[in-house]
């Protein structure tokens, strides 16, 4: 006979030792269902839970499962845990021992900020859990909106997205656009919105996690419900130049999925492991719209990551291996998942009277230097990045794409020249290493307009002729 553990867990008051009782009565260990509020639940043993109403400590039931079809019999020990904030620690030690969970959701209330809790705890367990939906029989109780809610709990992002009608996957997976609110904020500038949401977290009406992900939910709204207003200080309105809309240009984010999204984050921590190892900042290795493109494109073999957006020589055979296999065994373990739905659409053809939109201006060649340009390279005393980008793009000539300075650092970082130096608040600035000073790089101190300390790299002629020959092509 198999033997498994499954425990109930729940914010207060959301049914689980009711839940618990009609699963022994069912199973015909009990005769009689009790209830908690008669104060004769059968896992309510101790005189305080009984007086209170409330689960106090873990209780244990055991009950059988007759054998399916093709399956063998099952001894199921139920565990009946704490559903009240103050009593969490007795729900955790309980949470070792399981095989299985079940987190019960009030279908009246819905998630609250102990499920939550019990949820994250769960998930660093690694308990496999089933979340059933109680109370669906009471007024007020809506399917639509719990399963809307469980589906997930969601961030400024996909909020704001939704009240400005935006056209993207995630939204359109999530059924926004099906949904009363979508673009009915469609008309309201951003910061507007961002005024918006900063008096209703202050007003308490919205409250937003700390958590690495945060995410949105509601708070005490029972003002608003007795005609309490929201005021929010806008800043005086400036009339715009009148000016022919510009095409808004769509982010490559915008066509991922929930599982694309999903894919990319874990593509974004191979490359912050990646990046801590070699020494260098993310960006380096690959930049966020390289990531997008490797889950809109999905490749099927390694040979298929060539075509990634900022995807050279040295890249594919350096990484390439490493970020294709996270993308196979996601696939692997999600073979249904959809990563990204329908592409942009085609820019409409202009009205009947309006100009016809100028052609697009070609790519420039990405930069270089040859023997003949390198020796037209103005050398000077002591450049910073942006006068040694110009004097690099001068050389060059106006056909080329000129060098960025975040390339250039990135080639220094490669050949540990060059380090990065935490801020005092945050973000980080470059200093010279020893063999980055021994090659004739310098800093300059500087202090920013809010009063922090960092440095700027300063490049003498010996390095400046260690990066013309490295942009030499021969």
């Amino acid at each position: 006979m198999k033997r498994l553990v499954v425990g109930l867990l729940a914010h207060v008051d959301s049914g689980k030792t009711t839940l618990a009782e009609g699963l022994l009565y069912r199973a015909g260990v009990l005769r009689k269902l009790g209830r908690v509020d008669h104060r004769d639940a059968f896992l309510d043993t101790d005189s305080r839970e009984r007086a209170r109403g409330i689960t106090i400590f873990a209780k244990q039931a055991v009950l059988a499962l007759p054998a399916a079809a093709g399956a063998e019999a099952c001894e199921l020990t139920l565990l009946d845990t704490p559903g009240h904030v103050d009593f969490s620690a007795e729900a955790e030690r309980a949470l070792q021992v399981l095989d299985y969970a079940v987190l019960v959701v009030s279908g009246t209330d819905g998630v609250q900020a102990h499920t939550e809790t019990l949820w994250k705890l769960l998930a660093r367990y690694r308990v496999p859990t089933f979340v059933f939906v109680n109370k669906m029989d009471l007024p007020g109780a809506d399917a639509a909106v719990r399963l809307r809610e469980l589906r997930g709990r969601f961030g400024k992002a996909v909020v704001f997205g939704t009240l400005q009608g935006a056209n993207r996957a995630r939204l359109r997976e999530l059924g926004a656009p099906g949904l009363k609110s979508y673009g009915t904020l469609q008309a309201l500038p951003r910061d507007t919105l961002d005024r918006l949401l900063a008096q209703l977290l202050e007003d308490g009406y919205l409250v937003q996690t700390d958590d690495q992900y945060a995410v949105l939910r509601l708070g005490d709204i029972t003002p608003l419900k007795e005609g309490a207003q929201v005021l929010v200080r806008l800043p005086p309105r400036q009339e715009p130049e009148r000016t022919a809309p510009k095409p808004q240009n769509r982010s490559i984010m915008d066509s991922l999925t929930g599982a694309g999204l999903a894919l990319f984050a874990e593509l974004r921590t191979l490359r912050l492991e990646i990046a801590q190892s070699e020494g260098l900042p993310p960006y380096v290795v690959f930049g966020d719209k390289s990531l997008a493109d490797m889950c809109l494109r999905a490749p099927r073999s390694v040979e298929g990551m060539i075509g990634v957006y900022g995807m050279g020589e040295r890249k594919y055979e350096k990484y390439a291996a490493r970020f294709f296999a996270v993308i196979e065994a996601y696939r692997a373990a999600h073979p249904d998942a959809v990563l990204s739905l329908a592409p942009p659409a085609a820019e409409p053809a202009p009205a009947e009277g309006e100009a016809p939109r100028k052609a697009a201006k070609g790519p420039k060649a990405a930069f270089f230097l040859t023997e003949e340009t390198a020796g037209q390279f103005r050398y000077g005393d002591a450049y910073s990045g942006a006068e040694l980008k110009a004097a690099l793009a001068e050389a060059g000539g106006p056909g080329m794409k000129a060098p960025t300075i975040k390339a250039i650092e990135a080639w220094l970082l490669e050949q540990r020249l060059i380090a990065m130096e935490k801020l005092p608040t945050s973000g980080f600035y470059y200093v010279p290493t020893p063999a980055g000073v021994d090659a004739g790089l310098r800093s300059a101190e500087r202090v920013s307009a809010r009063g922090t300390p960092y440095a700027v790299l300063q490049y003498t002629p010996p390095v400046q002729r260690m990066i013309v020959e490295h942009f030499i092509v021969k």
